[in-house]
């Protein structure tokens, strides 16, 4: 095997690597919606959470910082939008919005 080879299949695994743990951050920050609006009495809207935005945060060390964002509705009429701010794998916040602004 050429190096060209080793270097290209290295790539390759690494692009796999990250896609797989891209989707069990994704499934983490969709239970934290879902627990979420279950906790408050609401309904998760269409079983789905979409990615919104990156960042880097250095804030107790170097993390990637992912925003999640969901729809939800407390009568089945309203569509209001929530946010799971991810850091690493694990949820750091679901926020809420109400109509009288965002919930915590």
């Amino acid at each position: 095997m050429d190096w060209g080879a080793l270097l290209t299949l290295t790539a390759l695994a690494t692009l796999a690597a990250l896609w797989h743990r891209s989707l069990e951050v994704r499934e983490a920050a969709f239970l934290a919606a879902r627990d979420t609006c279950q906790q408050a009495g609401l309904q998760l809207l269409d079983d789905t959470i979409a990615f919104k935005r990156l960042r880097w945060s250095l804030d107790g060390g170097l993390a990637l910082l992912i925003v999640y964002g969901f729809e939800y509705s407390d009568d089945m009429v309203n569509r209001r939008h929530g946010v799971v701010l991810m850091r690493g794998r694990r949820a750091q916040a679901a926020v809420l919005e109400q109509a009288d602004g965002p919930q915590g």
